[in-house]
């Protein structure tokens, strides 16, 4: 097969702009302040969840959802502009909770006697 080059200066063929059209009518919308992963060799596992912090509830998992490891590395360029962007608007977002709380928690064991 061969290909030819564009003569110098003349323009070059830019592929179609595609139009994606999303069917969301029977999404779940739902919060979720927990997630867990695994991968397998076909793809990677993504469980989210509702967690209470009460200390004998199950942490809720209301979602699964599998991908190939593609469309993972995809979600995670998308995340990293995203988290970016929301950084550089409102600041870092500090993930160790022990760095975020304002008041440190004293160890002496609360509660109502």
């Amino acid at each position: 097969m061969v290909t030819q080059e564009p003569e110098p200066g003349q323009p070059q063929a830019q592929p179609a702009a595609r139009t994606i059209q999303l069917d969301e009518l029977g999404a779940k919308t739902s919060y979720s302040n927990f997630c867990y992963t695994a991968g397998t060799r076909e793809g990677v596992l993504f469980g989210f969840g509702f967690h209470d912090w009460q200390p004998n509830n199950p942490i809720k998992v209301d979602a699964k959802i599998e991908m190939s490891y593609f469309n993972a590395k995809r979600l995670l360029a998308t995340l990293n502009q995203i988290l970016k962007r929301h950084e550089t608007a409102f600041g870092d977002i500090e993930i160790d909770i022990n760095k975020r709380l304002k008041i440190k928690p004293t160890g002496g064991g609360g509660g109502v006697a």
